[in-house]
């Protein structure tokens, strides 16, 4: 028998008198068309060409979205322009900030209030999460994720008022606005969705029979949390951590809302010297700070779950 063709769109046409395709070429689908826009999409899409295309792409972000403003921030913090000497090297700036003892109490307490609230909020999301994964079925827990990770949405400012709000209706606002203590409210309130949709996706990949196994040869719920859950989320729990550490230490509406003005954080520190000083040097120095301080904690942070991963730490620490 006679193998039948099968004839493509580009020849033929819609006939409106009959109501169907006419044929009007006896060619198939292996026409040249055919074959060239096949060709070019396999071309296109080709593995070689994707890792390319996906190379070139990295290059652009990191030059020009990390290296190149990170190079300017550092040249405006240490070089001086004179019109007499034009350019110099000068540390003036970082010896105008270090040698202030307000400015390192300032530092000190925005990267304690970050550590501690960051700290506070992956420990509470690992267990919410680990207690939502063994006692409700799979179509609740799912709701909870979905009510949980609502507040993402929305906007940070829209989050905030809405808590001062609610402090205010209790009557709590003598005791806990304007202090360290609402500012590291304030923090896991804020970034409490962003952590718990990381650590539930970590916890969500753990196998369910090797928690029931657990359960099933007589282990505890506290043991397999120790023991079985922790030690398969600590790059988890690496990553939540530096996403709100990162995040709680640059953010600019807690201080004002939250704190009153009453409590400055770094991050105002750097808004007060840009826009009001308009002292861009002393804006540099001060980013450049923040930026090695929160990496040396992060560094602090990832060693010490790093240790605890290869069992040289007690739990207890």
């Amino acid at each position: 028998m006679q193998k039948s063709k099968i004839y493509c769109w580009n020849h033929s046409i819609f006939s409106s008198r009959d109501k169907r395709f006419v044929k009007v070429e006896d060619r198939c689908d292996s026409c040249d068309v055919e074959r060239l826009n096949r060709e070019s999409f396999k071309n296109f899409f080709s593995l070689k060409q994707s890792a390319r295309l996906a190379f070139h792409f990295c290059l652009f972000l990191f030059f020009f979205v990390y290296l190149f403003p990170t190079l300017i921030i550092i040249l405006i913090s240490l070089f001086l322009y004179e019109r007499e000497k034009g350019f110099s090297l000068s540390f003036s700036s970082f010896l105008t900030l270090f040698l202030n003892l307000g400015f390192l109490r300032i530092l000190f307490r925005t990267l304690t209030l970050s550590a501690f609230s960051s700290f506070f909020t992956v420990i509470t999301s690992v267990i919410l999460c680990y207690l939502m994964v063994i006692s409700f079925k799979k179509k609740l827990v799912g709701w909870i994720v979905v009510i949980l990770s609502f507040p993402l949405w929305t906007n940070l400012l829209v989050r905030i008022i809405p808590f001062v709000i609610l402090i205010n209706f209790f009557g709590a606002e003598n005791w806990l606005l304007g202090g360290n203590f609402a500012i590291f409210i304030s923090f896991i309130y804020l970034f409490f969705p962003l952590v718990f949709a990381t650590v539930f996706s970590g916890v969500s990949a753990i196998n369910p029979a090797l928690i029931e196994a657990s359960l099933d040869l007589g282990g505890s719920k506290q043991f397999t949390f120790f023991h079985l859950v922790i030690p398969q989320l600590f790059s988890t729990i690496k990553s939540s951590f530096m996403i709100m550490f990162s995040s709680s230490i640059s953010t600019l509406l807690v201080s004002n809302y939250v704190g009153e003005n009453k409590v400055v954080l770094f991050s105002d520190l750097i808004n007060w010297f840009f826009f009001r000083q308009s002292d861009f040097r002393l804006v540099a120095a001060s980013a450049l700070t923040l930026w090695f301080s929160s990496w040396i904690v992060i560094f602090m942070f990832t060693l010490f779950s790093d240790r605890r991963k290869e069992g040289k730490l007690p739990w207890i620490l």
